[in-house]
């Protein structure tokens, strides 16, 4: 799709309106600089405006209509469009801009500096400047992924970058720009790329949509555009694999299920048990969803998402104006109903949570179980951290962090007997989440507890270490909470 739709001329780019007009300005008047460098995000444009570049400056019948001397300057006819932008666009039938346009032409020499990185390509690039162009006026060269040069290829590179030859254009395409000299950097005009917002990627697919003559439902390109995280490749390449169905319809729940995607009308229920607090609903629609087969990470990374636009609406009107033009009127309704009911901090605990389930993933037996663990603890404690005054995304030790709930047993002693009368049966509930994690627990002994805390003892610092992190000290507070039925914050201690 993205292939089939490239953009040929400066009117079909989708934002980057800083870069265009600048580019078009430049071929306007007739200043076009040796070098240029530009630099952002993956599929932003950088390749495909370069090459329109590259295709105007030799084009035979630019909308620079012609120069003539008057005096001792050169003064240059111009037509302008709307707003007082120079009109100058390749005119797409000359024979250099349809060789540029089918790739045949050799006044375009593409280099993938990720394959082609060392100092024997950069010095054929030097012995090739020298020749002048096939047929038009430059000979550009576009050095794509260029933060992929050796430390000795840049070096070759710098003395051409220096002095070039009047008909090279040398153009550095980078996602990665922090990487490239200094040197370098400082002889090219750079341009910064921006990612493409969701409404300038809906408003994209929308065409290429019209152009298929296929009808999508508006939710089904807003689903693509969040997606695609900015990059235009990504979201046309979606489109395209929705499309590949062969429907001339699509609806929201085929884009879902073809792409595996959550849109914000699916998230929203799972976020409904969150704000009412209903660990067993929430596992249950968990479980609904990952037995119909959508990816685990996958609904991770939307939810999270999800969660961070909660935040944005409850925090400020201008950023909820912002989420409301890109979300449906129900979607956003819903949305500012929940940033209501939850909290900002307690939402902010919920990214904190479910982002450390994303990465604790591969250490349970199933992806899901991992999303279990978070839900449980993050609504179970969802009033101590909310009343914490300390923010909740701290990651002060959770020993420190004071709890109102009482226990059910006030003897110390008699905790503590508990605790051990069921340490076997803790061991066990710990072993399904951290195999070698009931390990460590079999050489360790409980050695104090009382109403609100559990001190483990052992013989070795790599097993209190182990015990101090967060998330293995979660996975035991739970287990002792099953086993006894005391909500016990844990503590490891060497023993003396």
């Amino acid at each position: 799709m993205y292939r089939k739709y490239r953009p040929q001329t400066f009117g079909e780019i989708v934002g980057q309106e800083h870069v265009v007009r600048t580019l078009k300005n430049s071929l306007a008047q007739n200043k076009i600089a040796h070098a240029y460098l530009l630099a952002g995000p993956r599929g932003s444009g950088k390749t495909t405006i370069a090459r329109i570049f590259s295709k105007a400056a030799n084009c035979a019948n630019l909308s620079r209509v012609s120069e003539e001397e008057s005096g001792d300057k050169l003064s240059i006819r111009r037509s302008f469009s709307e707003g007082g932008h120079f009109s100058i666009e390749p005119c797409n039938t000359c024979s250099n801009c349809l060789d540029f346009n089918s790739g045949r032409s050799l006044d375009l020499i593409e280099i993938d500096a990720a394959s082609n990185r060392g100092i024997d390509e950069i010095k054929n690039l030097r012995e090739n400047v020298r020749f002048g162009p096939a047929s038009g006026r430059y000979k550009v060269y576009l050095i794509d992924e260029a933060h992929m040069l050796t430390k000795e290829a840049f070096n070759a590179f710098l003395k051409t970058l220096e002095e070039p030859p009047p008909h090279a254009i040398f153009i550095l395409a980078t996602t990665e720009a922090h990487r490239l000299p200094a040197t370098i950097v400082s002889r090219t005009q750079r341009f910064d790329f921006k990612r493409l917002s969701a409404a300038e990627l809906t408003g994209r697919l929308n065409i290429l949509c019209q152009k298929e003559k296929i009808a999508a439902e508006p939710e089904v390109l807003r689903l693509i555009a969040h997606e695609a995280d900015g990059s235009a490749r990504d979201a046309e390449g979606l489109l395209g694999q929705v499309i590949a169905t062969g429907e001339n319809k699509i609806t929201l729940s085929a884009a879902e299920e073809i792409l595996g995607l959550f849109s914000h009308r699916k998230i929203k229920e799972f976020v409904g048990f969150l704000a009412a607090k209903d660990s067993a609903g929430g596992l249950q629609w968990l479980h609904k969803t990952v037995e119909a087969g959508y990816d685990v990470n996958q609904f991770l990374k939307s939810l999270t998402h999800y969660l961070r636009k909660i935040v944005m609406v409850g925090l400020s009107p201008d950023l909820a104006l912002k989420i409301k033009n890109e979300l449906a009127d129900d979607d956003y309704k819903t949305m500012a109903s929940q940033a209501q009911t939850l909290p900002v901090r307690f939402t902010v605990s919920l990214i904190s949570g479910f982002s450390e389930a994303k990465k604790n993933m591969d250490r349970y037996p199933l992806p899901q179980m991992a999303v279990e663990v978070a839900l449980i603890n993050l609504l179970s404690g969802e009033s101590s951290m909310v009343n914490q005054s300390q923010p909740v995304v701290s990651h002060a030790p959770i020993s420190n962090v004071q709890i109102t709930k009482q226990s059910t047993v006030s003897d110390d002693k008699n905790i503590l007997e508990l605790i051990l009368s069921k340490w076997p049966e803790i061991i066990n509930e710990v072993r399904p989440h951290n195999h070698s994690l009931s390990g460590f627990l079999l050489g360790m002994k409980p050695s104090q507890a009382s109403a609100n805390s559990l001190t483990l003892s052992t013989k070795y610092s790599f097993h209190r270490d182990r015990l101090s992190e967060l998330k293995n000290k979660k996975i035991i507070e739970e287990a002792v909470h099953k086993a006894t039925g005391q909500k016990l914050f844990l503590n490891c201690v060497l023993e003396k």
